[in-house]
């Protein structure tokens, strides 16, 4: 059986009505440098998809004695429903794709050696989902082993300030753009006066759209490691309560689908009634927010689609832009409703 043979760019130009130079720039990320419109970008990468173009990218990681395997590094010991569909997302896309894959555990002391480790074992591309915060140290501490490899951040929750790191490549969710929508919804509710918590209150102030922004100080010490489990959220929940006997608020937006569940119940439990007497609103959506005894309104973050732009970058040659900002959107649902 005769061998499929990889196309060149001007066949692919050909097929879809461009030039050569379109293709070219838009397989190296160069696309919007150049102006060139997003639709005829999404084409050429889903048409070069579907007829497995293979860039020159493979030649060059065979030279340097690195191989096609893709990193992937993931914290295990978060339970987050959204992280973890996103993790499979993207294994059964690189599945899909025949690509090989081997995925390591980190924690904040591990993941600059487990990307080191990687490197070692010839890897030259790496994927790390969901993780937190990327810092300037960490970068300095990867600099030096940064040359013929690459990291993508998928969904990286609070990146560095950094305009652009070679090899490096961020996608994120534009927080304060999300939050924005939220209150700005909340208000025209009639919400003047809300509760928030360490993670977001920086955002829901600075819209300037309340009153008052009152926030729960509940990120103690012990309760940092896992702050996003449901057990966590019934604590944020007591302070909830207890913040409703001395403020007029008529609201609280959570940084977590998990911590406004366990909010929700905690109130419940004390014939609290959501949302008669408290809209709750969470940053994240998740398929269980519609099922939950009071269905929650959420920023929907756009976690596949973030995916989808990695996957994207792989086969590119180079990298012309170190991020790319995905904007959320708000569902709403029945926990949130007008003030009475």
């Amino acid at each position: 059986m005769e061998k499929k043979r990889n196309p060149s760019m001007q066949q692919i130009a050909d097929a879809l009505g461009v030039s050569r130079t379109t293709v070219s720039l838009c397989l190296a990320g160069k696309d919007a440098k150049y102006k060139i419109n997003p639709d005829t970008r999404r084409k050429i990468l889903e048409y070069t998809h579907k007829v497995g173009f293979v860039s020159n990218k493979l030649a060059q990681t065979v030279a340097s004695g690195l191989n096609e395997d893709i990193g992937l590094l993931y914290d295990f010991s978060r339970k987050d429903d959204s992280r973890v569909d996103g993790l499979f997302y993207l294994v059964e896309h690189l599945t899909r794709l025949g690509r090989r894959f081997h995925i390591h555990h980190i924690d904040d002391d591990t993941f600059v050696d487990e990307v080191i480790s990687l490197k070692g074992m010839g890897i030259a591309d790496v994927i790390v989902v969901s993780r937190g915060t990327l810092t300037l140290e960490e970068v300095e501490r990867l600099r030096p082993y940064m040359n013929n490899f690459r990291l993508f951040f998928n969904n990286l929750l609070h990146p560095p300030d950094i305009d652009c790191e070679k090899n490096i490549y961020i996608t994120e969710t534009g927080r304060a753009e999300a939050y924005r929508e939220a209150c700005e919804y909340l208000y025209s509710l009639g919400h003047r006066i809300v509760l928030a918590d360490n993670n977001n209150f920086k955002y829901i102030q600075e819209t300037g759209f309340f009153d008052d922004v009152v926030v729960l100080d509940f990120l103690r010490a012990d309760m940092k490691r896992f702050y996003s489990n449901f057990a966590v959220g019934r604590e944020y929940g007591a302070m909830v309560i207890e913040a409703l006997k001395q403020t007029r608020a008529t609201a609280v937006i959570s940084h977590n689908y998990l911590c406004a569940q366990g909010i929700i119940q905690v109130l419940f439990e004390d014939h609290i009634k959501v949302p008669k007497d408290i809209s709750v609103v969470c940053f994240g959506d998740v398929e269980s927010n519609k099922y939950f005894s009071v269905p929650i309104t959420a920023i929907k973050v756009p976690v596949f689609e973030m995916i989808d732009e990695i996957i994207n970058h792989l086969g590119m040659d180079s990298i012309e832009k170190s991020r790319h900002i995905f904007y959320s959107t708000l569902i709403p649902r029945q926990s949130t409703a007008r003030v009475q």
